[in-house]
């Protein structure tokens, strides 16, 4: 299992926070609940297969304790051309909503998560016609025009993965 990389998936903040804050609203503590059961799980991806399996606790620990080391610089490359679905990260399955939606909050950075929004990249403005992708690049300059100073810096400096994601796709 050499070309193998084990894992878990979790929000960006950890369960306990997450339930905490959702803890006001019944119907969004249920829904976080039940994203954690699903998610509670260890995962394997096979690099050179592109698959994704789920492991038994004891054999994901029995490989973390072998701590096998790797170069992260390496690792990291190879995921970097996986797509995340292969990977479990649906964006449907953890939180659905429109792609509109989606979109919105992956170009003017409402979601703050880099791997998120290379997800919306991948399972929605890929299947894009062209018209359509480079109106999004349009709205993302007219939006960084639109800022300045400080606020603007960090748009840019924010924005050019998802942009350059996009533009790839032309």
């Amino acid at each position: 299992m050499d070309n193998s990389v084990y894992y878990q998936v979790s929000p960006v903040s950890d369960w306990d926070f997450v339930l905490s804050y959702a803890a006001k609203n019944e119907s969004d503590s249920s829904k976080i609940k039940a994203l954690q059961k699903k998610y509670d799980k260890h995962y394997v991806y096979d690099v050179s297969g592109s698959e994704t399996d789920i492991v038994a606790p004891s054999l994901f620990v029995s490989y973390y304790k072998q701590k096998k080391e790797a170069d992260f610089s390496k690792v990291s490359e190879q995921l970097k051309h996986s797509p995340l679905s292969d990977l479990g990260l649906v964006l449907d399955n953890i939180h659905p909503q429109s792609d509109a939606k989606y979109i919105e909050e992956a170009i003017y950075l409402k979601n703050k998560s880099k791997k998120t929004r290379r997800a919306v990249v991948e399972q929605i403005i890929s299947k894009m016609e062209e018209e359509e992708i480079r109106k999004l690049l349009e709205d993302i300059e007219k939006h960084k025009s639109r800022l300045s100073g400080a606020e603007k810096a960090r748009y840019e400096r924010e924005s050019k993965d998802v942009y350059e994601q996009i533009k790839v796709l032309l």
